[in-house]
């Protein structure tokens, strides 16, 4: 009888290993070595990198955006947490107050106007666009 390591052993491995994959990949390119090879051929990060560099670049920049975009919040919500415990308000209520309160409703006339000023330019009903 052979000794099995059970599943639940096994399981836990291969996803550490499977996720880390990527990263292994990254660093052994980064460092000149090869991704991998066949036949004792490398196949090297230019190769792999070259014929996709423009949309490398582009998931580049979206996660640099959305990244960028996650600080940004996380600024705003410490910035309102913060102002909002040093008057010892809820930030909903410091919204109420700072933003809510001093805004303006638009009217149906103003509506109305803007969507007459710029109906060449919308697409879509009327009713729809004025929601």
């Amino acid at each position: 009888m052979r000794n099995l390591v059970p599943t639940q052993v096994l399981l836990p491995f291969f996803a550490i290993t499977i996720a880390m994959a990527p990263w292994a990949w990254a660093q052994r390119g980064s460092a000149g070595g090869p991704l991998a090879e066949v036949n004792g051929v490398p196949i090297t990060a230019t190769e792999v990198e070259s014929p996709i560099a423009t949309q490398l670049n582009t998931r580049e920049e979206q996660i640099y955006q959305l990244t960028r975009q996650r600080v940004d919040a996380l600024i705003n919500e410490r910035l309102l947490a913060g102002e909002a415990a040093k008057r010892k308000i809820a930030v909903s209520a410091l919204l109420d107050t700072e933003v809510n309160a001093k805004v303006d409703l638009v009217s149906e006339q103003e509506i109305e106007r803007a969507y007459e000023a710029n109906k060449t330019k919308l697409k879509g009903e009327e009713a729809q666009i004025k929601e």
